[in-house]
């Protein structure tokens, strides 16, 4: 049996910034240590309780401070983001981590980062199932 773990990193937004992410840090490089095989981060630009807003940087800093756990954008939401930025991204970090990377999409859920970033509900699903096959469709260098 493997073991995975998805992070959903809820903290009180009244802490330390720096000590919140310091302590998720902490946290996957345990999961690798007792060695979980993948660790999944969110992606949340307008909730001020999960404060990682881009998974990609926050799991590069531990790239180097990891062995074998496989990590993964759990989840990138597609209609926030143009596919060749997100599917180059992914290559590079792929890459960059020796093919570590695990990539998971989806539409968005949270009304608050369709707001920020003007995507309107009744078009994202329409427009993820686009993005699916924009980003299938290119090379993943992988």
């Amino acid at each position: 049996m493997r073991l995975g773990m998805f992070m959903q990193p809820v903290h009180d937004p009244a802490r330390d910034l720096t000590k919140v992410l310091e302590d998720d840090r902490e946290t996957v490089k345990l999961a690798d240590q007792l060695g979980y095989h993948e660790v999944w981060v969110g992606e949340h630009t307008a909730a001020t309780s999960e404060p990682i807003t881009d998974p990609l940087v926050f799991l590069a800093t531990l790239i180097g401070e990891t062995e074998k756990i496989k990590l993964g954008s759990g989840v990138y939401c597609l209609p926030h983001h143009h596919p060749a930025q997100i599917t180059g991204q992914a290559a590079l970090f792929d890459h960059l981590s020796n093919g570590r990377f695990q990539m998971g999409i989806s539409n968005g859920n949270l009304s608050s980062e369709c707001r920020a970033v003007r995507s309107r509900r009744r078009h994202r699903s329409r427009c993820h199932g686009l993005r699916i096959h924009r980003a299938h469709s290119r090379n993943m260098g992988r």
